[in-house]
């Protein structure tokens, strides 16, 4: 797999690498309670409009912004349990995903969740080669 120059820059530093992990779980988790309905619609959502839709969808982007603010702020003897915790609900929502009987667009979420997993995978892995 070729990376591009920032990124291989960054897979050197385990600090960079938070940041990244950190910056896209709040980039997430904010589009998610922010506009939910956009959200739902990507994820092929059944019963989009709903009243209590769009409160779940707000309750995993609150999720994935806590999960973003503890990389940010945890000590960094803390930080590695941040990115398991993570780690550990991207592959349930994957999970949920897969088994959901929705029908139609589960592969671009479920590629999101598996990839954000496995970012956090990469981040335990240079952070346990750094220490």
């Amino acid at each position: 797999m070729k990376f591009n120059p920032e990124m291989r820059e960054a897979m050197k530093n385990p600090g960079k690498l938070v940041t990244i992990l950190a910056a896209l779980r709040l980039f997430v988790g904010a589009s998610a309670y922010l506009t939910p309905r956009l959200n739902d619609e990507a994820v092929g959502a059944p019963a989009i409009g709903t009243p209590g839709q769009p409160v779940s969808t707000r309750f995993f982007g609150a999720r994935d912004i806590a999960y973003g603010i503890g990389l940010l702020t945890a000590s960094d003897s803390d930080r590695n349990l941040w990115v398991r915790l993570g780690m550990a609900t991207d592959f349930a929502d994957a999970a949920a995903l897969y088994v959901s009987g929705v029908p139609g667009k589960k592969i671009a979420p479920m590629a999101v969740a598996l990839g954000v997993g496995a970012l956090g995978a990469a981040v335990l892995a240079q952070r346990t080669r750094t220490n």
